[in-house]
């Protein structure tokens, strides 16, 4: 009968997995946006060592380039610090449950102890609810009010009260990850310029004499570590939209009127 909730407790642990995944995949893009810095800076440095106007598109490239990944820092920033507030309301969310399943399981006790035989045809119709809707337990508590069984109206209302929580915690729970998602976003924006004008280096790069060939392997390494970048950022992409999806099945499975 409240198999249901021990699958919703299940999923919301799930998500409080999906929490620290991203933190762990978040946490190496800070390191990679300082590489990209670095060698940024050195290429301004390169570049201005190089004769004529030859080193004039460079430098003005390396330059823009070496400003992209410092709004990389404050974007993983947020991300963890979503992270961190994910945590405490799936914790929080998972104790609300408990102390539902324990209130709902004590107002069906009361149902099978203190009322009267003809009434059991209706409890037993009530047996394949989930008790997971504010409509499952206005049933019961109902059925109980009408043959007046003491305490059936303060514990269902407890009951309501701590469904109504869950279930708010459950839209908090939405919301952060769509914040997380627009961080993503904007990762995903300054990657992709960054590969822009990773490219726009790579053309210049070729134009120059053979002297200047050192040039080669400092396109490489920014592009390897542009690779490294967008690897981390799909997956976290692929991570975010798992938990996303675990999220709204919740609310779908979870409905407290307002």
């Amino acid at each position: 009968m409240l198999d249901a909730l021990f699958d919703c407790n299940r999923k919301v642990n799930l998500v409080f997995g999906v929490c620290v995944d991203v933190q762990n995949v978040a946490a190496p893009l800070a390191g990679a946006s300082f590489n990209i810095e670095l060698l940024a800076h050195n290429g301004v440095v390169r570049a201005a060592q190089l004769d004529g106007i030859a080193g004039r598109p460079l430098i003005a490239l390396t330059e823009f380039l070496s400003t992209l990944p410092k709004k990389i820092g404050p974007a993983v920033k947020e991300i963890e610090q979503l992270c961190r507030r994910l945590a405490r309301v799936t914790a929080d969310s998972t104790n609300r449950i408990r102390v539902y399943y324990l209130l709902t399981r004590a107002l069906l006790r009361m149902a099978e102890s203190g009322l009267p035989e003809e009434a059991r045809v209706r409890l037993q119709a009530l047996a394949n609810s989930d008790f997971t809707t504010d409509r499952d337990l206005e049933r019961l508590v109902q059925l109980l009010e009408e043959h007046h069984v003491r305490g059936a109206a303060v514990v269902g209302a407890r009951c309501q009260a701590t469904l109504r929580e869950v279930s708010q915690r459950i839209d908090e729970a939405r919301q952060i990850f769509a914040d997380i998602d627009e961080r993503l976003q904007e990762l995903k924006t300054i990657a992709r310029s960054s590969r822009y004008l990773a490219s726009c280096l790579r053309i210049e790069v070729a134009h120059l004499p053979k002297e200047s060939d050192g040039f080669g392997s400092f396109t490489a390494e920014i592009g390897s570590t542009l690779d490294l970048l967008e690897e981390r950022l799909a997956e976290l992409q692929r991570i975010e939209t798992r938990g996303e999806v675990l999220v709204r099945d919740l609310a779908e499975r979870i409905d407290s009127h307002a």
